[in-house]
């Protein structure tokens, strides 16, 4: 039998969980057979499985208790000890373990050789709450399908710790960054009750850079010299618009998760990048993006080889110039938007 990555197994066990579903008796049975072979099942399989296990149910089990500060997972129900039988036997461990074998199974990948998953999922920020092509409900219910185990936050390293704060006391966010974001005011932080995702900040936004880059462009637009270059400007800003709404409708999910998308609103943004990035130091267009990307490489750096789904949340302008940085990768597996969102028309209407 191939061998399973910690995610593809997880999967695995989930579609067979009905088999493990019958009596005490032959809960009995999946509990001895589990304890033979828990020790050649990687670690890494054992806590990506159950924590899906856990996340797939949406409520805890009587007998079970999901740790997720440590991401690790007590299972104390005979039922999550099939599952786990189960499980041995999908990664290969088809023979019992002989009293002299070792604790690795050979036919068990390391962590190290699955790659991740990497989906970019563009945000319209404050349009969320009045599109109805692409409201807070389809961005809750998008996270939802698409399953991740991190989500890169267009939110600062030290503006994450105190909306958590908020969040965890009273349920509301009052960060004044984070609270401009309803994608992560109504969405996100609601589904950390529910789902054992992380959140990871990487926004190189600073305050003191977006006042600098303010005044700046406020120089540049009163600046009489710079007349021409400010008209050339808007004159991209509106040739942009127009390639937007030539190729559909400026909230449609599936037109925004597209590169016919993101080369439409590469007219006004190559424009500005070619004439205002120098002179907006680290707020210019190419500048800021370049220290978001840094945070977003970072977080994937730390997970190398892992097996595990990221998901990167920022306005839907980044998203190409993310792509781009992306796609030289060799160590990820991109990911389109577009099957989640099939997967979401398919689902029953509740």
């Amino acid at each position: 039998m191939d061998a399973k990555s910690p995610r593809q197994a997880s999967r695995m066990l989930i579609a067979v969980d009905p088999l493990t579903s019958g009596d005490a008796a032959s809960g009995t049975i999946a509990l001895r057979v589990a304890r033979r072979f828990a020790a050649h099942v990687p670690a890494a399989v054992f806590i990506h499985a159950t924590q899906r296990i856990a996340r797939a149910g949406r409520k805890e089990s009587p007998g079970m208790k999901v740790r997720s500060s440590s991401r690790t997972l007590v299972l104390s129900t005979v039922r999550r000890a099939g599952l786990l039988a189960v499980l041995a036997l999908t990664l290969g461990c088809t023979e019992p373990p002989s009293p002299s074998a070792g604790t690795a199974s050979a036919a068990s990948p390391e962590p190290s050789e699955v790659k991740n998953e990497v989906i970019v999922l563009g945000m319209i920020h404050g349009e969320h709450r009045t599109s109805e092509r692409y409201g807070i409900d389809v961005v809750t219910a998008l996270i939802r399908t698409i399953d991740p185990d991190f989500v890169l936050a267009e939110i600062p390293p030290d503006r994450l710790p105190t909306a958590l704060a908020e969040f965890e006391e009273s349920g509301t966010i009052r960060e004044p960054r984070v609270v401009r974001f309803p994608e992560y005011v109504d969405a996100l932080f609601p589904l950390t009750r529910e789902m054992a995702f992380e959140i990871v900040a990487t926004a190189g936004w600073t305050r003191p850079m977006s006042d600098a880059r303010q005044a700046a462009l406020q120089a540049i637009r009163e600046d009489p010299a710079r007349a021409e270059d400010w008209a050339a400007y808007e004159q991209a800003n509106g040739d942009a618009a127009a390639a937007v709404a030539a190729g559909g409708e400026a909230d449609d999910p599936r037109w925004i998760h597209t590169d016919a998308y993101d080369d439409a609103v590469e007219i006004g943004l190559s424009v500005y990048n070619r004439l205002f990035n120098d002179e907006l130091g680290a707020g210019g267009w190419d500048n800021i993006n370049a220290a978001h990307y840094g945070y977003i490489a970072d977080a994937l750096d730390q997970h190398t080889g892992a097996g595990k789904r990221f998901l990167i949340t920022y306005g839907a302008g980044h998203k190409g110039w993310f792509l781009r940085q992306l796609r030289q990768r060799d160590d990820i597996i991109l990911l389109d938007v577009g099957p989640f969102l099939d997967r979401l028309e398919a689902a029953p209407n509740p």
